[in-house]
């Protein structure tokens, strides 16, 4: 272990309140329709128990970075993983000993986690990449799938170079190979990003319906409200609820 993080537990729990959000979950849960809202089929509506203190220090000393600090707070007063955008958040575990992220298709680097996010606006490492040699511009077939064969490798280190996603943590898979995030190091921080390699078009940052940059707390609840509007739930504050009684 690099250092040991401080055990800050006033900051981490009082940057956002989420005492209300599995009680809106169990609301959504008891429609008739929550099949309709995509993703639904794979969290089920679910939210895994919160983290510890502890364990939350645990994790930000193995991975030697501190979180960014509403998804910190998220994991201690909410869920460790489960219900959320898309199929869901996913979940943290611990293994022999160490945490990681329980993803379809392991995608995460935890061991580069620290280091800095390369971008600060959208990017498509594709536009890099060398031009694919055309066949018609070889005078023999060996030529030219020796210089196609030279193309690929050039592609290859460009476009899957690992350093594309340093300090990037996948929390959330879309579909169709597509998956969100937050940047945990570097000066997007704490902002959301999608990452559509798979269909060729880079790495974006989240926003909202004004074009402001999404953080993880905007980009839960955003879904979170939407999902109780497609539905018509109609949800209570714990002050109307007091009322009632």
């Amino acid at each position: 272990m690099a250092h040991s993080l401080p055990l800050d537990t006033e900051h981490a729990t009082t940057v956002h309140q989420w005492h209300d959000v599995r009680r809106r979950l169990t609301r959504v849960a008891e429609c008739g329709s929550t099949a309709n809202i995509f993703g639904s089929n794979g969290h089920q509506w679910h939210l895994e128990p919160p983290l510890s203190i502890t364990e939350l220090c645990e994790i930000e000393n193995q991975l030697s970075v501190r979180l960014p600090d509403d998804y910190r707070s998220f994991l201690l007063q909410c869920s460790r993983g489960g219900a959320g955008p898309h199929y869901g958040i996913f979940p943290l575990r611990k293994a022999n000993g160490r945490w990681h992220w329980e993803e379809d298709c392991p995608l995460n680097d935890l061991t580069r986690l620290n280091e800095p996010f390369p971008h600060i606006e959208a990017c498509n490492p594709i536009d890099l990449a060398p031009e694919e040699p055309k066949k018609d511009n070889f005078r023999t077939e060996e030529s030219y799938k020796k210089a196609l064969g030279e193309w690929q490798k050039q592609w290859d280190e460009i476009v899957y170079n690992p350093n594309n996603a340093t300090g990037f943590l996948y929390l959330s898979h879309i579909g169709c190979s597509l998956r969100e995030g937050i940047v945990v190091t570097g000066p997007a921080k704490g902002l959301m990003w999608i990452d559509r390699m798979a269909d060729r078009a880079g790495y974006k940052p989240l926003t909202d319906d004004d074009g402001k940059p999404l953080t993880f707390a905007g980009w839960y609840t955003r879904w979170l409200d939407g999902v109780e509007k497609q539905l018509r739930v109609v949800t209570k504050t714990e002050e109307e609820m007091r009322e009632c009684k």
